[in-house]
């Protein structure tokens, strides 16, 4: 086990913090009495919301696979690398005007025919509909926020010196999530293997997708800027593991029985070598 310093942590990397606040789309439905029943109505087919909750999908994916990893200590919390937060900040800039641009083409363009649609299918009540806010009042309902901020180290508050212990546990802390975000990163190279190694052995498989291979070669290509605890020995297999990825196309496995055969041996040999990998521990230190 070897030692990690957390000033070296906090130097080399940033913390995002991502929150999205959407309208619910949802109502209680009361009894006369306006006594609670527990029972909720949606006011338009979730299906018209589609669009901005997949850009809400997309940013997160961006902060949690692209460029960085989810940082356990809250909700929202992503790290990423200082070297890379200018970038990671002018595409973050870049989804919050789609999402606003989402929103707006759902409150100005699809909001009303939605609730007309409802009626007309006779999902609620006319009182019920009643009830659907104004168009123009739900802008404010839809949010994307985004902040960085960096954590300092635990030293000092004022002139008030932090607690041996409280180091102790804050380096604690901070080493369990390093190796939960390590182990993360693992398994996301099992599964896409897994699903590689699935494919390619069933025998009554028909379809293959490109994305089944493009997958792994952009994990592969993102590797080394979330390889936040410098892995020294996944990063070997990432290395391998996109050589085989880019060492044959979708149309050779389409065509080649041979072809397949020789991936499901590499990739049955790589499962074994990454699962195989314990996880990373570096003992955090001041």
């Amino acid at each position: 086990m070897s030692e990690l310093s957390a000033e070296r942590l906090f130097k080399d990397n940033a913390i995002v913090r991502l929150t999205f606040s959407t309208w619910s789309n949802k109502k209680e439905q009361t009894e006369d009495s306006n006594r609670r029943t527990g029972v909720w109505f949606r006011y338009v087919d979730p299906k018209v919301l589609q669009d901005i909750n997949s850009k809400v999908r997309k940013v997160r994916e961006y902060l949690s696979s692209s460029v960085g990893m989810h940082f356990d200590w809250g909700p929202g919390l992503y790290l990423v690398r200082r070297a890379k937060l200018i970038q990671v900040l002018e595409k973050l800039r870049d989804f919050e005007f789609e999402f606003v641009d989402e929103v707006e083409t759902f409150v100005f363009d699809k909001y009303e025919e939605a609730l007309e649609e409802t009626r007309a299918n006779k999902a609620l009540t006319d009182e019920q509909l009643d009830t659907a806010p104004p168009a123009d009042t739900l802008l404010s309902k839809f949010k994307m926020t985004y902040t960085t901020f960096v954590v300092g180290l635990p030293e000092s508050t004022g002139d008030i010196a932090i607690d041996k212990r409280l180091q102790t546990e804050f380096c604690s802390a901070l080493d369990e999530s390093f190796v939960n975000i390590g182990e993360r990163l693992r398994m996301e190279l099992v599964e896409l293997l897994q699903t590689v190694h699935a494919a390619v052995t069933d025998p009554e498989r028909k379809k293959y997708y490109e994305s089944m291979l493009s997958n792994i070669v952009d994990w592969c290509e993102n590797f080394e800027t979330r390889n936040f605890l410098a892995d020294e020995k996944l990063q070997a297999l990432a290395v391998d593991v996109l050589a085989m990825a880019e060492g044959v196309t979708i149309d050779e496995l389409r065509a080649s029985t041979e072809m397949k055969a020789a991936l499901a041996a590499q990739t049955g040999a790589l499962l074994k070598k990454v699962q195989e990998l314990k996880p990373t521990r570096r003992t955090i230190i001041l």
